[in-house]
């Protein structure tokens, strides 16, 4: 049996170490467009598999971890910016309630930064930086 999870157990993995944690993730929606086959005078076409597409992957209230995690934002400006052009995967961990216990995987490749931007701050909050960035993957693959 599935347990449930709650905010903030995302983690984000680069290149295989935990380097990011968020409150929220939203989007990866696949999307599949069937291709239609007309066949000889039968009036109605063959349906059969044709192109899919990711959408847009949003994480929300991310935090660096580590060195890996700074790098990962370095990257995320730089792309943008043009001075690092090397499309990133990355994994996404869902954890369980406990914070520790995987409960879903799910493998992000070729992908684009498309946004990012500074969460809100305030002088009286002891929270570390975050940020919301978006990306769009190539290919998604699930693990768990």
């Amino acid at each position: 049996m599935r347990r449930g999870t709650n905010e903030g157990n995302y983690l984000i993995e680069i290149d295989g170490i935990t380097a990011v944690r968020a409150m929220k993730v939203s989007g990866g929606k696949v999307n599949h467009t069937p291709t239609l086959t007309s066949e000889g005078n039968k009036p109605n076409p063959h349906v059969a598999r044709g192109t899919y597409e990711i959408d847009e992957l949003s994480v929300q209230q991310a935090s660096a971890l580590n060195n890996t995690g700074r790098e990962f934002f370095l990257w995320l400006f730089g792309f943008i910016k043009g001075v690092s052009l090397e499309r990133r995967g990355f994994r996404l961990v869902i954890l369980e309630e406990d914070g520790q216990t995987p409960v879903e995987v799910w493998d992000y490749s070729g992908c684009v930064p498309v946004s990012i931007q500074p969460d809100d701050r305030s002088a009286r909050g002891s929270n570390s930086a975050s940020y919301t960035f978006t990306l769009k993957p190539s290919d998604v693959s699930p693990i768990l």
